[in-house]
């Protein structure tokens, strides 16, 4: 349709540049081959697009390309497809960045009018390339109040959303806004207050990361020296799920050491602990509030009163913290000088259900390693031992470059790798090539 159309050159160079690029979002295979001819013939080079790409813009144009020459598929098309990106890519430059820019823009306002003028967020025949997403099934996608997908949210609802009127959706969008700016007064945001009320826990910070809320105590303010351990407990709410868990996690004053000190943050933490391994089945089982998924229900915006209620059943399993605090009091290096690497990793996966420890072997032999270089010397045997090991890790495990990087410091001085992961590896049954 592009290429019979009337126009300049450069500008259909363009425009077929960006046709191309927005495929290249679902599809990464060469399709130009069916058009090669058309596409010499306009002097067309299989290459980024020469401006940016502004997708509301480029479908508004293709939707009234597609109206004025009676192709309602084509319109329709564009329009799914477009939602379609917004909900499942993680586009930035590509869309405007708030509810006000789109409107300001143009482009989105053009978009819904042609929709609305066609029927397109109902319409369905069978040669139509493919639905489009409607604002009923995908607004659970992108929670409420979150301040991080905010603007996302509108500018879908305002694509898709083809009950409501421009003005309901304008006045939907600044009242959770305002609900937004609004959060610190909410009860959740009191936690910090209400938690060393309840147990001697201080507050340490507020870790935010997309809809998750975690908020971090200790059961001291200072880091932990390096014969002792401190307990985290992190409170973390979930917008998405509208639920209250926790963790617990163990800073060790070894380890922290190892790595060159730190502080406060759940990444100074070593070993982790959620609430399934924490508590037993059956005490959560009679818990009436506790939700299988792995909390206890709490919308961001609910009640003191509901708040109390949910952290006073989370306190009450917070006894079996107990266990864990007197696991984690022995000494770390006597612990580990009192066994050898390899019958220590044989308890591992024990120790790390009912206390915390490892999450990986490799982990444990970084320790080793360290506690070798200040008893003994340069451990040259648990670095060949490391990097063996490192032939088993798939590429993509987010730490594996880490290890890779630690084995060339732990040949100058002890040193231990960060502890970030909640997942351990899974070993290749075959090893890489050496790294």
């Amino acid at each position: 349709m592009l290429l019979a159309a009337d126009g300049e050159r450069d500008d259909k160079v363009a425009g077929i540049g960006q046709l191309y690029s927005v495929q290249a979002w679902f599809d990464t295979g060469d399709t130009t081959g069916r058009l090669a001819d058309e596409l010499r013939a306009v002097g067309y080079v299989n290459k980024p697009p020469p401006r940016p790409l502004a997708l509301l813009r480029l479908a508004a144009d293709m939707m009234e390309a597609a109206g004025a020459a009676g192709r309602v598929e084509i319109a329709q098309g564009w329009l799914a497809l477009a939602l379609k990106a917004i909900i499942e890519l993680d586009l930035t430059d590509q869309i405007p960045a708030t509810f006000h820019g789109m409107l300001a823009d143009g482009d989105g306002p053009r978009m819904r009018a042609i929709a609305l003028e066609g029927g397109l967020h109902s319409r369905w025949r069978k040669d139509f390339f493919m639905r489009v997403p409607s604002w009923s099934s995908n607004k659970t996608l992108l929670a409420p109040l979150d301040p991080d997908r905010l603007e996302r949210r509108f500018i879908l609802r305002f694509l898709s959303d083809a009950k409501a009127d421009e003005a309901t959706i304008r006045a939907a969008y600044e009242a959770e806004r305002a609900t937004i700016d609004g959060l610190a007064d909410l009860p959740l945001f009191t936690l910090p207050e209400r938690v060393p009320r309840i147990a001697p826990f201080a507050y340490l910070g507020l870790d935010t990361k997309g809809q998750y809320r975690r908020f971090v105590f200790a059961d001291s303010r200072e880091p932990a020296a390096r014969d002792e351990s401190r307990i985290f407990v992190v409170l973390e709410h979930s917008n998405d799920l509208s639920m209250l868990t926790f963790e617990i996690r163990v800073q060790s004053g070894l380890l922290l050491a190892w790595q060159g000190g730190g502080g406060d943050c759940i990444t100074d933490t070593h070993f982790r602990l959620n609430v399934g391994m924490l508590v037993p089945e059956k005490e959560l089982a009679a818990d009436d509030g506790y939700n299988a998924v792995g909390g206890w229900p709490f919308r961001l915006d609910q009640s003191a009163k509901v708040l109390d209620a949910r952290l006073a059943a989370i306190f009450r399993h917070l006894k079996h913290v107990e266990r864990v605090r007197r696991f984690h009091d022995a000494p770390l290096d006597r612990l580990l000088a009192a066994s050898t690497p390899e019958a220590m990793e044989k308890r591992r996966r024990d120790l790390r259900g009912r206390y915390g420890f490892f999450l990986n072997d490799i982990e444990l032999l970084f320790a080793y390693a360290c506690l070798e270089w200040e008893r003994a010397g340069r451990p040259d045997a648990l670095i060949a031992r490391i990097e063996d090991e490192l032939r088993f890790v798939v590429d993509l495990y987010p730490l594996k470059r880490a290890w890779e990087d630690g084995v060339r410091l732990l040949r100058q001085k002890p040193w231990f790798p960060p502890t970030t992961e909640i997942f351990p590896y899974k070993r290749l049954e075959v090893p890489s090539r050496a790294t």
